[in-house]
């Protein structure tokens, strides 16, 4: 391996149920370290007073600058530290002390050490804010699995008193910043409600919904209160306008967002919690930025990964071989970043040693290069979780025209995959998968495929084998439902073979339910796969030779909506070559009733997933591997749109769909349906260091 960065996992047992980390291996003082650059569920909170945010991650609490870098640790206990508040002169943090079922409110010295409890045993005491005065603080609690209300504590005494006592639950209080006004959540039966309550007044309801209210902020000057609203699974930021009357507008909506209250560092820039990271923003702006952070903990063995609840898959690397160490700046019109349901607009992407190092506002880059392609979209490089790998250096090019950026599958000797990742030679990354029957067990020194694939000769007799590789983390494919049953297996086919001549799916046997905690892989593609017969006129396709589609045929009213099981994508079995054979299964999947949303999470964010690689691929976020696609059309409205490729980023370096056709031996003097003259030669001006031609 050389010296860029790789990822690995660290177990961390009081976390099992919520985290999700990209972490990052490097050495410090002659051993090994492990660098988290990203989390799950952060919540957090911004001081001015001393330039800093404190953040909850691993079960304890850390601090970074404003402007991100290196994280110290200020806890380091049995529990599990969250919802972090600094105080207003910024010399303590109060914060969520989990521990078992008992949660309670403790307050810490700004420079770490011994933390003490301030609410007792027996109560259920939640989401600390302070009063600007840094004398009280007020929390929600519940006695006895009552309603939650609102208290107040003084910090002096340790006197307490109650400040509601309505009969639903009252939670999520924050103060103005004159400390004359509180607003809060207010639970009951008809929904939620945003409320007020003002000096000397009665409460007043400011907003109210059959959908969950949360998380209410104040901006410092008191001019408007941002709070979340989820509607159709999502979570929209919003701000009410304090005006006469009121106005509530949207200020980022459905964005991937964790509905933890918004910090402000002044009133024209906030901080606030984009799930896996920490995202700020100017208040003007249209959207944030990723805020990197690195926090260093101690080595550790690699584990079973607990945020796949199917099933149990280590945490894997994937190396950074030859990426340019020029920075490089990608822009389209829009962004699918792979996690959220809808796209951002005005999005640089920063890319630098094959990493995506910032996904910030469009701006001046001050002289660095920069891809814009008007009229594109940008998605995350496509995987395919199980692929035929095509046996020629040359073939890598074939299949990264098409955005697929990675494939699982069996080695084909004596191709040497690591060619694949620099100029000469693009290609998508290749990771190992193997036969069970040609594979011995795992002996903990022999590198770890991602993928174990189990034939129809597999028996009974196998299934100790199969145990040991998935208590290695490794996922195991079985060839059908049967074999995947006498097995223990994790992955099984979406379909396979019921009679002669014809292909069922899971959903038409299984319907509405989960099948044994396992994940679906797709392998649904067949002749009959509607869009396939305009698949085969795609430009990609002129001039190369391409297997025939098997003959098998799923049933027309295959439905896997009905499924409760996650799909992800796999093209192995559809017979087509690598690149084609994956949009064919997205082909596939939209006929058999998944969302063009969904079948771009299976052949993205899910699939990493599946393999051990969250945060790593499948998504466009801070620290990801930088495997984009820029592709014309609404991929999102119509999945087959994602194969109008403009062009590819693979390991940092853009290649025009021209550039990478010119390789692959194909013919580009021909254009489809969809014409992309203009942009074939836009990138010449930029060195060959950083792109791809």
């Amino acid at each position: 391996m050389n010296s860029g960065t790789s990822r690995s996992i660290v177990p961390d047992p009081k976390l099992f149920a919520r985290v999700a980390l990209v972490l990052v291996a490097v050495a410090a003082q002659g051993m090994a370290q492990t660098v988290v650059t990203r989390g799950s569920e952060l919540t957090l909170d911004v001081s001015a007073t001393r330039n800093a945010i404190v953040f909850d991650l691993l079960g304890d609490l850390w601090t970074i600058p404003v402007r991100g870098g290196a994280a110290q640790r200020l806890t380091e206990t049995d529990s599990d530290a969250r919802r972090p508040r600094w105080s207003p002169d910024g010399s303590q943090v109060a914060f969520e002390e989990h521990l078992g079922s008992r949660v309670a409110i403790a307050l810490l010295p700004a420079t770490g050490g011994e933390h003490r409890l301030l609410t007792q045993a027996g109560r259920d005491a939640r989401n600390p804010a302070w009063h600007p005065s840094g004398e009280r603080l007020v929390f929600s609690a519940r006695e006895r699995r009552g309603a939650f209300d609102l208290w107040e504590i003084d910090l002096a005494t340790g006197l307490e008193w109650r400040l509601t006592d309505d009969a639903g639950d009252e939670t999520d209080a924050a103060w103005s910043a004159d400390g004359r006004d509180l607003v809060y959540v207010s639970r009951t039966r008809d929904g939620w409600a945003l409320t007020m309550k003002e000096f000397a007044k009665p409460p007043r309801v400011l907003v109210e919904s059959t959908t969950p209210i949360a998380a209410p902020s104040w901006r410092p000057d008191g001019t408007l209160i941002t709070y979340f609203h989820e509607h159709d699974g999502h979570q929209d930021l919003r701000m009410l306008i304090l005006s006469e009357p009121t106005l509530d507008r949207v200020l980022s909506e459905n964005n991937g967002l964790y509905p933890d209250a918004v910090s402000w560092f002044d009133r024209g820039r906030l901080y606030y919690s984009g799930g896996e990271s920490i995202r700020t923003r100017e208040f003007d702006d249209w959207i944030g930025k990723g805020l990197a952070f690195r926090a260093s903990v101690a080595p550790a063995t690699p584990e079973a990964r607990p945020d796949v609840p199917m099933f149990q898959v280590a945490r894997r690397d994937v190396e950074t071989i030859d990426a340019p160490a020029d920075k490089l700046v990608v822009r389209a019109d829009r962004l699918f970043d792979g996690q959220s349901g809808n796209y951002l607009t005005g999005i640089d992407v920063l890319i630098e040693n094959g990493l995506i190092a910032d996904v910030t506002a469009t701006r001046d880059w001050d002289g660095l290069p920069v891809i814009s392609l008007p009229g594109t979209t940008l998605i995350p490089g496509l995987i395919d979780v199980h692929a035929s790998v095509p046996n020629d250096v040359a073939d890598g090019a074939s299949v990264l025209a098409w955005g697929v950026t990675t494939l699982v599958g069996e080695r084909p000797e004596p191709l040497d995959d690591r060619r694949w990742h620099g100029d000469e030679h693009p290609g998508p990354r290749l990771l190992p998968a193997q036969a069970l029957s040609d594979i011995a067990p795992p002996d903990g020194e022999a590198p770890l495929p991602f993928l174990v694939v189990a034939d129809d000769s597999a028996s009974d007799d196998d299934r100790s084998r199969v145990e040991q590789w998935q208590t290695k983390g490794v996922p195991v494919l079985a060839s059908g439902w049967s074999n995947a049953d006498s097995l223990g297996a994790s992955m099984l086919p979406a379909a396979e073979s019921a009679s002669a001549g014809t292909r069922s799916t899971a959903s038409d046997m299984r319907p509405d339910t989960t099948i044994g905690g396992r994940v679906l892989v797709s392998g649904l593609a067949d002749r009959h796969t509607p869009g396939l017969t305009e698949l085969l006129r795609a430009r990609q396709l002129q001039g190369n030779v391409l297997a025939t589609p098997t003959a098998t045929r799923v049933p027309l009213h295959s439905d896997l909506r009905r499924s409760r099981t996650p799909v992800i994508a796999s093209s192995a079995a559809n017979g087509l070559a690598p690149g084609a054979a994956l949009h064919a299964e997205l082909l596939a999947m939209q006929a058999a009733g998944l969302s063009p949303e969904i079948a771009l999470k299976a052949a993205g964010r899910e699939a990493a997933r599946a393999l051990g690689l969250s945060g790593s691929l499948g998504e466009i976020t801070v620290g990801a591997t930088a495997d984009l696609v820029l592709v014309r059309g609404d991929p999102l409205a119509d999945v087959r749109d994602a194969r109008n490729v403009v062009g590819v980023v693979r390991n940092g370096r853009f290649f025009s769909l021209v550039s990478l056709l010119e390789r692959s031996g194909a013919s580009v003097g021909l254009f489809d349906n969809n014409e992309n003259s203009g942009l074939d030669r836009q990138t010449e001006p930029l060195s060959a260091a950083k792109i791809g031609r």
